[in-house]
């Protein structure tokens, strides 16, 4: 158990700094888009809505690129010959070792939601209260349900779509770990990329319309064959 612990905290270690780096990075540019842009649009159209003044600004922009540049921070640790060297002293096996860290990985994926959540609420009450008073927190949550990214953002009562968005975050660790079992395999590893891209635009769904949630489910289903498939070759080459 300590070892299994071990190997936690060595991919804590190298990831969660990252996380933090570029949680604050995009707390930064979300701010300095709507500083830079907010007066402007609201100099042209006063009457817009939060969601669309959202979208002009490049909120909604910065937020999917934090994503992006999470799965790629999170695709380093692990397949770095220091980490392979401490892996190897700890003599856990190479499953233990992925599950370590696709543990992680799923962890990184849901606080960065947790800050886009928080960063688009965030923004929103401060926009109400410059703009509207009176509509309240009411303006802010009619927003998540008329832009199809913050409605899949915080699904609110849509019970599909919180499923759907955990069956992504599921396939994004597992994809996310892979990426370090096979470099350090010494095998191509290129699942991540498809598997970022179907996410990234499958990502804004309308509500009532539930393919994405097939199209992620089928996807949680293939991640798993393929690492059947890799630990299955991985076993082989072994014997």
């Amino acid at each position: 158990m300590k070892k299994h612990i071990s190997v936690f905290g060595l991919f804590a270690r190298c990831s969660l700094h990252r996380v933090a780096l570029i949680l604050c990075a995009m707390y930064l540019l979300c701010a300095a888009a709507l500083a830079l842009r907010l007066p402007g649009l609201l100099a042209k159209d006063p009457a817009a809505r939060l969601e669309i003044q959202f979208a002009k600004s490049g909120v909604i922009l910065i937020l999917r690129l934090a994503f992006a540049a999470l799965t790629g921070f999170l695709c380093v640790p692990g397949s770095k010959a220091a980490s392979g060297y401490t892996l190897a002293r700890l003599r856990v096996s190479g499953g233990a070792v992925f599950l370590a860290q696709a543990a992680l990985n799923m962890l990184a994926y849901l606080l960065l939601w947790a800050a886009q959540v928080c960063a688009v609420i965030g923004a929103g009450v401060l926009f109400v209260k410059l703009t509207t008073p009176a509509a309240g927190m009411q303006a802010v949550f009619l927003a998540f349900y008329r832009n199809t990214y913050l409605h899949a953002l915080l699904p609110l009562q849509d019970v599909l779509l919180w499923f759907r968005n955990l069956c992504f975050l599921i396939v994004m660790g597992l994809a996310a770990a892979e990426f370090p079992l096979l470099m350090r395999a010494k095998r191509r590893a290129f699942t991540v990329l498809p598997m970022a891209a179907l996410t990234v635009i499958l990502f804004p769904q309308e509500l009532s319309h539930p393919i994405s949630l097939f199209v992620a489910v089928g996807l949680l289903i293939a991640m798993v064959l393929k690492l059947a498939y890799d630990f299955g070759t991985m076993e082989a080459h072994t014997v």
